[in-house]
């Protein structure tokens, strides 16, 4: 058919033209308006504006020249920008992929931030985490290899397989078991979300503990990941929020918004108060001023944009120090830790005040007590060792163990069992208090058995050698006597031989 010299229709009306521009192909299955065509076979392919709208099956949707979904409406697309691959799996912003394939592979600001199922993790342009979030990259250096085992700070290890080795400035500062802790913009704990970062940096690992603010991701899976200013707020199942020319709620409407911020998430458990979420899943996370005040189940607290406290409340924080670790063991004073685990190491002004269970107890930066408070310490003086045997006066040790060698004003004054005396810097008395001594001198050996006066020894053993003004006056068993440096008198075989001295002169015995 023909009209005004243009063919209307082809073979048995199939084609259709107006204006001299093709309508319609056989059995009318392609549309066209205005010389484009608007759709194909069956009516699938929708075109609006010269646009293709739809695909086989009304699949994919176009919106100003950008395709808006894909087969089954799988692939999202807002300003020219595809949001979610097949099954809603991938999602951008910007022009940049936020997601891969069921929302695995996270990116922020043209840098992916996660792999398959969240596992890498970058921050400005440098990978995090490797495959299952192991291996943790900070401004370009790795901190954590396989399994998060190895950490690195700066270019130096910070921990080596299973984060056992923690180090700070290029020292090892603990080992495994969470032992490590960081500070200012350092890790502050290792595995099972024990990794505390703050300033930018990662401030917890796997399970949803990642927490990140200041334009990073706040969390991972499982609509752990929240972003604020631009940046996916959450994952999967209703967990992307969006707000500005971005999605604002997910399926079932759960996420609610106020002022471009997502106030509540699914089931109203994400609390926002001026742009910032207050609350998480189950308002578990608290926030205030831009910070989040706690983490799941209100365990994580933060006061002034540093983290109080860590899972369960365990770590706590003042003034961006870390005040406790795991269960409160940890404490810490004006950037010090004051507790290790279990509340064991005591720390005062930066100084350790106590070791494991409390032992090792310190005053002014010296240790006043070893393991179970034994070894006692007055002014960088240890005044008593293991189980508080031995004891300290002024930077001298006044006794051993089990208090046996005391000492006053830096002598020694007894020693095992307090035999050994003391006094003036002179040994009084050695063991069982055998030896005593007066002004420097001993006056008395083994039991008590030689005696001395005045730096002289007045007996020997037993009480045998009598001495008088340096001079002896008696042998073993008072046998022999002396009188001014003379023998006054001796036993032989048992009989006594008795030689009187007189004015100086020997008698002849009787």
């Amino acid at each position: 058919m023909c009209i005004d010299g243009i063919v209307t229709a082809d073979r048995e009306g199939a084609a259709m033209f107006i204006d001299g521009i093709v309508t319609a192909d056989r059995e009318g299955a392609a549309m066209f308006i205005d010389g484009i065509v608007t759709a194909d076979r069956e009516g699938a392919a929708m075109f609006i504006d010269g646009i293709v709208t739809a695909d086989r099956e009304g699949a994919a949707m176009f919106i100003d020249g950008i395709v808006t979904a894909d087969r089954e409406g799988a692939a999202m697309f807002i300003d020219g920008i595809v949001t979610a691959d097949r099954e809603g799996a991938a999602m951008f912003i910007d022009g940049i992929v936020t997601a891969d394939r069921e929302g695995a592979a996270m990116f922020i600001d043209g840098i992916v931030t996660a792999d398959r199922e969240g596992a890498a993790m970058f921050i400005d342009g440098i990978v995090t985490a490797d495959r299952e979030g192991e291996a943790m990259f900070i401004d370009g250096i790795v901190t954590a290899d396989r399994e998060g085992a190895a950490m690195f700070i700066d270019g130096i290890v910070t921990a080596d397989r299973e984060g056992a080795a923690m180090f700070i400035d290029g020292i090892v500062t603990a080992d495994r078991e969470g032992a490590a802790m960081f500070i200012d913009g350092i890790v502050t704990a290792d595995r099972e979300g024990v990794a505390m970062f703050i300033d930018g940096i990662v401030t917890a690992d796997r399970e949803g503990v990642a927490m990140f603010i200041d334009g990073i991701v706040t969390a991972d899976r499982e609509g752990a990941a929240m972003f604020i200013d631009g940046i996916v707020t959450a994952d999967r199942e209703g967990a992307a929020m969006f707000i500005d020319g971005i999605v604002t709620a997910d399926r079932e409407g759960a996420a609610m918004f106020i002022d471009g911020i997502v106030t509540a998430d699914r089931e109203g458990a994400a609390m926002f108060i001026d742009g910032i979420v207050t609350a998480d899943r189950e308002g578990a996370a608290m926030f205030i001023d831009g910070i989040v005040t706690a983490d799941r189940e209100g365990e994580a607290m933060f006061i002034d944009g540093i983290v109080t406290a860590d899972r369960e409340g365990a770590a706590m924080f003042i003034d961006g120090i870390v005040t406790a670790d795991r269960e409160g063991a940890a404490m810490f004073i004006d950037g010090i830790v004051t507790a290790d685990r279990e509340g064991a190491a005591m720390f005062i002004d930066g100084i350790v005040t106590a070791d494991r269970e409390g032992a090792a107890m310190f005053i002014d930066g010296i240790v006043t007590a070893d393991r179970e408070g034994a070894a006692m310490f007055i002014d960088g003086i240890v005044t008593a060792d293991r189980e508080g045997a031995a004891m300290f006066i002024d930077g001298i040790v006044t006794a051993d163990r089990e208090g046996a060698a005391m000492f006053i004003d830096g002598i020694v004054t007894a020693d095992r069992d307090g035999a050994a005396m003391f006094i003036d810097g002179i040994v009084t008395a050695d063991r069982d208090g055998v030896a005593m001594f007066i002004d420097g001198i001993v006056t008395a050996d083994r039991e008590g058995a030689a005696m001395f006066i005045d730096g002289i020894v007045t007996a020997d053993r037993e009480g045998a050698a009598m001495f008088i003004d340096g001079i002896v006056t008696a042998d073993r068993e008072g046998v022999a006597m002396f009188i001014d440096g003379i023998v006054a008198a001796m036993f032989v075989s048992g009989r006594a031989l008795r030689r009187a001295v007189c004015h100086g002169r020997l008698l002849p015995p009787h």
